[in-house]
């Protein structure tokens, strides 16, 4: 999420003969987010030219060629790798809008009703899914006394047993969390 013009390296190039064939200029690849800026004398600033985003593509191999002003010149080119480092930018997006499930009635506790499933494209801990029933009332009772949620795996199950004369159906909204600082969700 760096804006256009972060500086995110700094390059020094050296060329040991004087004169015309010692001065340099460096040049990078046309195909890259990334610029050169001359700073001071041999060294030049690596800067972004338009937003990174890792989820697109995470990593950039930028190819700087150094030319001196001799005659005939002469270059070297040499190739850096730029990983992009991720921000917490996407909430988990649940797969479906929503989701049913039947249970017979007299069913015994601990009964899988269903499993939830979100997706984060984020990397690492930003990407992490995090489950939990958002909490609310069913027939004036909490819902965590009727379902309970697997927080790393979604699975749904029921807590106790229903009876079909009761409990008909009811409806309970589970929240995907994932582990970013902070932290972004969805349900």
């Amino acid at each position: 999420n760096a804006s256009p013009g972060t500086e995110v390296g700094i390059i020094n190039v050296q060329d040991r003969d004087s004169g015309y064939n010692g001065q340099v200029r460096c040049t990078i690849q046309q195909n890259v987010p990334f610029k050169l800026v001359a700073s001071i004398k041999n060294y030049y600033s690596l800067v972004t030219t338009s937003h990174l985003d890792r989820e697109l593509v995470s990593e950039y191999n930028i190819t700087i060629t150094a030319t001196d002003e001799g005659s005939p010149p002469l270059s070297s080119s040499k190739t850096v790798q730029l990983s992009v480092a991720d921000v917490n930018d996407n909430p988990p997006v649940f797969e479906e809008q929503s989701y049913s499930a039947y249970l017979s009635e007299n069913n015994k506790p601990g009964s899988t009703l269903c499993s939830v499933t979100a997706g984060d494209p984020d990397w690492r801990q930003n990407g992490t899914v995090i489950y939990s029933l958002v909490p609310g009332e069913v027939s004036g009772a909490p819902v965590s006394s009727y379902l309970s949620v697997n927080g790393d795996t979604g699975m749904i199950h029921a807590v106790r047993s229903f009876d079909y004369e009761q409990f008909r159906s009811f409806k309970v909204h589970v929240m995907a969390r994932d582990n970013g600082s902070p932290p972004l969700s969805s349900n």
